[in-house]
């Protein structure tokens, strides 16, 4: 091979490498530093526990720090907005329930951030049933029997949320609309101090997701009488549908989904994309996941986003139905 060939065929092998050189440009782009993950309530929900399960797999995976930070308020609302007007370049990130994604923006009279323009869905990392759970204390062991209670006794009966406009409110909203029963809507600051006052009787009832429930369904500290998925679950066996017990149409599940800023560029929003789905397919960690009664996730970015806008469309109508509203 003469010097001209020899040249030119290692300008060849040289161009030819550039595409795998740029692949692994895009999978070393993220992350570059510690990465900071916003958990909008209090620590010891589902949420809360997902987020730092996910965290430590993101660590595992990078060898780069994830801190998990609570900044509870409005409903999620606070720090939603801390990480929509937080650099986009994918080192803060927020892990959140469908209120702040899907809920939340036709409820509260103003917003501080827009989920539509202001985030970027990632994933969603899993997704649970919405249970009907009550204190044993109360009489009822179906829904039949909890709708004539509420009926007999109008106002009486308290039910917490994970706050206003949360998953769990709207999810109780839709149930009083649909039994045509009044039932006192009692908010709290996050699913953890919610399931506290319930678990100690300050509280008669809930519909949340059945991660935060699973336990004490299991143990036998909250009676479970329905759930809103439109199938049985596969988590709870026997246990009735609320479209079942007499709700018919009734549907709401729980989910949870990691998103950065808008303005995230695309190779680091790939880089996460595919981190986040890998950490989802170690099996001990969809076995941690699962156990807490929530099917694990990992779709891709367009599907993700896709999934976000079918359930905020859904829940639109769901808020306007039921009238509620948020100062």
């Amino acid at each position: 091979m003469n010097r001209f060939h020899w040249i030119r065929h290692t300008l060849s092998l040289a161009l030819g490498m550039l595409p795998f050189a740029a692949a692994q440009a895009q999978a070393q782009a993220w992350p570059t530093q510690p990465v900071r993950i916003v958990v909008p309530f209090n620590a010891g929900g589902i949420t809360d526990n997902l987020a730092r399960i996910l965290g430590k797999g993101i660590a595992d995976a990078t060898g780069k720090t994830v801190i998990v930070e609570n900044k509870p308020g409005a409903g999620g609302n606070l720090g939603s907005a801390l990480v929509a007007k937080s650099p986009p370049d994918g080192h803060t990130l927020l892990v959140s329930a469908p209120g702040n994604f899907a809920i939340n923006q036709f409820m509260y009279k103003s917003m501080p951030y827009s989920p539509e323009k202001d985030l970027t869905p990632i994933t969603v990392i899993g997704q649970t049933p919405m249970v009907l759970v009550v204190h044993p204390s109360v009489p009822a062991r179906s829904v039949a029997e909890l709708v004539a209670l509420a009926k007999s006794q109008p106002g009486k009966l308290n039910a917490s949320s994970g706050g206003n406009g949360s998953t769990s409110h709207l999810s109780l909203e839709l149930f009083k609309m649909m039994a045509g029963v009044d039932i006192v809507h009692v908010p709290y600051n996050g699913a953890a101090p919610a399931r506290r006052d319930l678990l100690g009787g300050q509280v008669q009832m809930a519909i949340n997701d059945m991660g935060t429930f699973m336990g004490d369904i299991r143990g036998g500290t909250l009676r479970v009488l329905a759930t809103g998925t439109q199938q049985p679950s596969r988590f709870l066996p026997g246990i009735p549908t609320l479209a079942e017990s007499g709700l018919p149409g009734y549907a709401s599940t729980g989910w949870y989904a990691l998103a950065a800023p808008s303005g995230t560029p695309k190779p680091v929003l790939d880089a996460m994309s595919a981190t986040v789905m890998r950490v989802l397919n170690e099996p001990e960690i969809r076995k941690t996941i699962e156990s807490a009664g929530v099917d694990v996730g990992g779709e891709s970015i367009d599907k993700t986003g896709q999934f976000v806008a079918t359930e905020a469309a859904k829940w639109k109508k769901a808020v306007q139905a039921s009238g509620a509203t948020i100062e």
